[in-house]
């Protein structure tokens, strides 16, 4: 939208950058009004001329946006693994996962409380405790996957995250 919106500015600013797909669909005279620094600030796109100081002018997401240059999107997901903290802890299938970065560890418990009790005859499997650990890091249950990727794993994922039933 916003490339749509500025793509007659992007067209005076950065010709370059104009594609003939965004210029067909140029809209009629548009106000855009956004926050600023020094409060809303009201710009009418047709009176923009495309030079450096309306580049300083705009907010930087919205020039990144129009030129084509922001960044993508952050993921709302992320993998993890799971792997067992010792040998006597069963491997448990489908140890690679996604998931939303908001997931909590006692939910991943559940999953992996779940998947040793389908590899189990043992029908007290679904009552065992679980401990998950990460970077020798004991999680607790309030954490999150993403609290865990930023303070904890601090690598690229997936996170690598052991598990064990204790008794």
């Amino acid at each position: 939208m916003i490339k749509t919106l500025l793509a007659s500015w992007v067209a005076k600013y950065a010709p370059e950058k104009t594609s003939t797909s965004t210029r067909a669909f140029a809209p009629f005279p548009t106000t855009l009004v956004f926050d600023s620094d020094y409060g809303r600030v009201s710009v009418k796109v047709q009176d923009l001329i495309g030079n450096e100081q309306e580049r300083e002018f705009l907010p930087k997401w919205i020039v990144d946006h129009a030129l084509g240059v922001a960044p993508p999107p952050e993921s709302p997901k992320i993998s993890f693994e799971l792997k067992p903290a010792n040998d006597a802890s069963p491997l448990i299938s489908a140890s690679s996962v996604s998931a939303p970065k908001i997931l909590g560890v006692r939910k991943i418990k559940d999953y992996v409380r779940e998947k040793l009790r389908n590899g189990s005859d043992d029908k007290g499997a679904s009552s065992l405790a679980i401990e998950l650990e990460c970077a020798d890091v004991e999680l607790l249950d309030s954490f999150t996957l993403a609290y865990i990727h930023a303070f904890i794993w601090k690598k690229s994922p997936p996170i690598q995250i052991s598990y064990k039933s204790v008794s």
